[in-house]
């Protein structure tokens, strides 16, 4: 499905979280190969510098730091996965509106183009037809370090959650309406499993 641009209007300073930066956002995870049953597992790949807050609607999944991979094992069905990225002192919000399938093993994907305040984010799935991406996946995950939540970050920084929370809850409510919101949308299908034709 082809990625659409709708608008979304919010300024949120770096040093919004920087008071309870005392911990690292994140910590050292196994490598997960398949979902439990009855679920999906949903990999998030950072294959290079730069990173940000993933939230799964209200849920706060973690932080995607630079050359590291996060796993999220979830239930089927319908999610919306926000990436939520601190540049040039702004909050800039990515939603990828997902529908994922039992058994299911998904591969979404951060990179990054020009440097410095020229920095062009792309966040999107890794689809079942594009055969360039999906010959990176084995290579990325070779150099990736696992991670996951970090209890210790996320108690440090309830109250800054809290307010991204209502951030990313309002984003949902007006995307779910069709109201204008500067975000970068795209859309991840069922069918973009890995292998899947």
């Amino acid at each position: 499905m082809k990625k659409r641009v709708v608008f979304y209007g919010a300024a949120v300073l770096v040093a919004g979280v920087a008071g309870g930066c005392v911990t690292r956002p994140f910590q050292p995870a196994s490598l997960v190969e398949a979902p439990p049953a009855g679920q999906a597992l949903v990999n998030f790949h950072r294959p290079a510098n730069g990173g940000g807050f993933l939230w799964d609607g209200p849920r706060y999944l973690g932080f995607l730091a630079n050359d590291s991979l996060l796993q999220v094992a979830t239930v089927p069905g319908e999610h919306f996965y926000v990436l939520r990225i601190a540049a040039t002192g702004w909050m800039h919000t990515y939603v990828i509106h997902a529908n994922v399938a039992a058994g299911g093993v998904y591969d979404v994907v951060l990179t990054t183009t020009g440097f410095g305040f020229a920095t062009d984010f792309h966040f999107g799935p890794v689809r079942a037809g594009d055969v360039e991406l999906r010959a990176k996946l084995e290579h990325w995950q070779r150099n990736e370090d696992p991670v996951a939540l970090s209890p210790e970050w996320v108690s440090r920084n309830a109250r800054w959650l809290d307010e991204e929370r209502a951030a990313i809850e309002g984003v949902i409510i007006d995307l779910r309406a069709g109201k204008p919101r500067k975000v970068d949308f795209t859309e991840m299908l069922a069918g973009d499993r890995r292998g899947a034709r």
